[in-house]
């Protein structure tokens, strides 16, 4: 194709990642060679970028590459890295994961996982359970294949980062954190999303946005994604209405979106565990059981 950027030789590569080393700013390249810089660091890893690896962060006003959860599986199978859980343990509402990993030649490191846990109950204490061991797992495997890259369950938990749109195909940046879409569907977003007027946490929406379309631009959403967010916009709307705490549904929505993209099943369990909270008198933590509420 004529748009496709040209592959470049190892004395080019290497000359693109010492730029970007030096400068720190991914930004400061042209769209080009952020795609090219993008393939060069997939294929000095083993990966393939087609399967998008690694998503764009903007961190202490740099624009950088961290990995997703692709990267990391992928990392493993590569490396044939061999995990294990070897502690769970709770310590001050901190649910805390340790993973230990070793490699075929015989390297060994570890590495913990923490979520907090104060006030989760059921379905939403459960996938805290499951972030803390996704998250150990994940550094752990970061850190064996000497990578001091984060990993996407800690993007949300550092102030000020900010997700970044960027088409791994142009390399052109095509959008900055971007809010949801209305329930509707059609336009732009208001400044402040009706969801978050409510009383949802601002944090919340992101880890919406992550769980029903892994934090595609809302106007690349497939039917089915919109969908699934009325489904979900219509429910935390009548929770909110009902008088039920924004930052305790804030807490399920990020267990979710570790999950995500979202499924039917996943949202019409949501939807039910906030349909029973709001029947309650107790709050969203206490209403939810240990049973599946689907």
């Amino acid at each position: 194709m004529a748009n496709e950027p040209a592959i470049m030789t190892a004395e080019q590569q290497a000359a693109l990642i010492e730029q970007v080393v030096v400068q720190g700013d991914l930004e400061k390249l042209s769209p080009a060679q952020r795609v090219q810089y993008y393939r060069a660091v997939c294929q000095s890893l083993g990966l393939n970028p087609l399967t998008k690896p690694f998503d764009y962060l903007r961190l202490n006003g740099k624009l950088v590459l961290y990995a997703n959860r692709t990267c990391t599986d992928q990392l493993r199978a590569n490396q044939r890295i061999s995990i294990r859980i070897v502690s769970r343990e709770v310590i001050d509402d901190v649910y805390v994961v340790t993973a230990s990993g070793t490699t075929p030649d015989g390297r060994t490191d570890e590495a913990t996982g923490a979520v907090a846990i104060a006030g989760l109950k059921g379905e939403a204490r459960a996938n805290a359970y499951m972030k803390a061991e996704t998250k150990a797992k994940r550094r752990l495997t970061l850190s064996m294949v000497g990578l001091g890259w984060l990993d996407e369950t800690e993007v949300d938990t550092i102030p000020g980062a900010q997700r970044v749109q960027v088409d791994l195909e142009t390399g052109e940046i095509v959008g900055r954190d971007a809010a949801p879409p209305a329930a509707t569907g059609a336009g732009k977003a208001p400044a402040q999303h009706p969801l978050e007027a409510a009383g949802l946490p601002r944090e919340a929406l992101k880890h919406l946005w992550q769980w029903i379309a892994a934090n595609k631009p809302g106007n690349q959403w497939t039917s089915r994604e919109k969908e699934l967010y009325r489904t979900v916009f219509k429910a935390l709307q009548t929770a909110l209405q009902a008088g039920l705490p924004g930052p305790e549904m804030a807490e399920w929505l990020a267990a979710y979106a570790d999950q995500g993209p979202a499924t039917a099943e996943q949202v019409e369990a949501f939807v039910a565990m906030l349909a029973t909270a709001s029947q309650s008198s107790e709050s969203p933590a206490d209403a939810a059981t240990g049973e599946d509420p689907a």
